[in-house]
């Protein structure tokens, strides 16, 4: 390679008239060729060096504020255990978490299963609709699937009532957030009653108006 190298200039230089000429255009067609691929080469790495995953993109992320919005909780007096039920009219959180979500909708618990995630138990329950949903930005599925981990607010309901949580009807707030490669629907159960229902309409309306 060396020698190749050394006797270039010598091969260049015993070149003339039409075979020289030929040799630039052959040269300058080699360098423009090689620019191309190193423009081409520099601007796919670009763009894969900043590239975001799409679950990223789409869905929030499930900061401190969207924690307090959709908790993973069950409201306990909307399956009949203690708990104070307050006037959702003058509740900004519960304000907030309507005009927050994608979806509000009567619901019902058709199925509740258990699994093991990391040696700690996990549910599954899975909610239809009993009516048209309330509200509906984003999530357009005729069925959905939560999950409550040992960590969720809603985990010693979920544990204490197991099955006997089929049947059950809430009025639901949901909305996606980012969780790894998959989106994970976040929840909040509210009591299936009128006034939560009035109050839930009251919000929306109210948040539409405010371009909320």
């Amino acid at each position: 390679m060396r020698s190749q190298c050394y006797y270039a200039p010598a091969l260049i230089t015993s070149l003339s008239g039409t075979d020289l000429l030929r040799f630039h255009r052959y040269f300058a067609s080699q360098l423009c060729l090689f620019a191309l691929l190193a423009i081409g080469a520099a601007g796919c790495g670009g763009g894969a060096s900043s590239a975001t995953p799409k679950v990223a993109q789409r869905y929030p992320a499930y900061d401190e504020q969207a924690a307090q919005l959709f908790d993973d909780h069950i409201d306990g007096s909307a399956v009949g255990l203690a708990d104070i039920a307050g006037n959702p009219r003058a509740d900004p959180v519960f304000r907030a978490r309507t005009q927050s979500a994608e979806l509000v909708a009567r619901v019902r618990v058709l199925t509740v299963t258990t699994d093991l995630v990391g040696g700690k138990p996990l549910y599954r329950v899975n909610l239809g609709f009993v009516a048209p949903p309330l509200v509906r930005r984003g999530i357009d599925d005729d069925h959905l699937e939560i999950a409550v981990y040992s960590t969720s607010s809603a985990f010693g309901v979920v544990k204490f009532l197991d099955v006997g949580l089929i049947g059950h009807t809430f009025i639901g707030f949901f909305r996606r957030y980012a969780q790894g490669e998959e989106p994970e629907v976040r929840f909040h159960l509210a009591a299936d009653t009128p006034m939560i229902l009035a109050a839930a309409r009251e919000a929306d309306m109210l948040g539409e108006l405010s371009g909320k």
